[in-house]
């Protein structure tokens, strides 16, 4: 009797340049280019994961009159030319704030 081995979940790497990438960007910059080439993945329920590296680059305006007690906020608003806000997740992982000093 032969012994065959069945994958019940498997994941490999699809070269961008076989693959139609959506139109997604940063409304606020235009110069964000997602076109760097890396690879796409693919699991086995055919869900593909694409994770292009990009530096967004934006500007905000700031409120000092009531400096060094005041608060900023910057909103980035994301969005695709092809699909509804419904049809994306997008996620935002922890960032590095380093570079920032508090005020006081």
């Amino acid at each position: 009797m032969q012994k065959y081995c069945i994958y019940q979940h498997f994941q490999f790497q699809l070269l961008i340049q076989h693959l139609w990438i959506a139109a997604n960007c940063d409304i606020a910059d235009e110069r964000f280019d997602a076109t760097f080439h890396t690879n796409v993945l693919v699991n086995s329920s055919g869900h593909c994961q694409y994770l292009p590296p990009g530096i967004f680059k934006s500007s905000c305006y700031i409120d000092v009159r009531w400096f060094p007690f005041d608060v900023q906020h910057c909103k980035l608003k994301f969005g695709s030319w092809s699909y509804g806000g419904w049809s994306l997740d997008l996620q935002m992982q922890e960032a590095d704030i380093s570079g920032y000093i508090p005020n006081g």
